[in-house]
């Protein structure tokens, strides 16, 4: 074996030196794999992002639902005209209303009641609450035994709510005053 003269390194490549370096072509295609990966990596980040935050948006838009499950009402120019005394007086026995205990709990407002006028010797309760939050409403519908309901959205996104139980006879006879005002009126939800 021949020894390079002083200060000069031997070109070939060593047990020592064989496996630690690459030649450099192979570190720019290493480099460029990463940068393509890291590249695909972002893209998959922002596309989610945007498709998420476009979900989002669609979710908080109010629109009028075909499933029986879905709260949400639509939106009524009329119940923006008229006010809580009308919705009141279309549906409420006279001496009738007050405040109301364990029911409709995530109410923003003192959950209220009221005896609707006598039909066939009957006048069932009819319980009302106010809701900044559908996810709140469904809740309380979904703890009580409320199954016929009149909604509507408020200017401020609020919603209003007449709630019957389930085992009232001809519920429509009772809520339907409230279409008058642009409630949505849903039976046997």
């Amino acid at each position: 074996m021949k020894i390079p003269p002083a200060g000069q390194t031997d070109p070939r490549p060593t047990e020592d030196n064989r496996a630690s370096s690459a030649p450099p072509f192979q570190w720019k295609w290493i480099a460029i794999i990463i940068g393509v990966f890291l590249a695909a990596t972002l893209l998959l980040v922002i596309g989610f992002t945007i498709g998420s935050q476009d979900g989002d948006a669609n979710e908080t838009q109010v629109a009028p639902s075909t499933r029986a499950t879905e709260i949400a009402p639509p939106t009524a120019a009329t119940a923006a005209d008229s006010s809580m005394d009308d919705w009141l007086e279309a549906v409420c026995a006279p001496g009738t209303y007050g405040a109301s205990s364990n029911v409709l709990k995530n109410s923003i407002t003192r959950p209220m009641s009221c005896r609707t006028p006598t039909r066939n010797g009957r006048a069932p309760i009819i319980s009302i609450g106010t809701y900044d939050s559908n996810f709140l409403l469904k809740e309380d519908l979904h703890a009580t035994n409320y199954g016929h309901v009149a909604t509507a959205t408020l200017t401020d996104g609020r919603m209003v709510i007449f709630a019957l139980t389930r085992g009232v006879v001809s519920p429509e006879y009772f809520l339907n005053p409230l279409k008058e005002f642009g409630f949505d009126v849903r039976i046997g939800i």
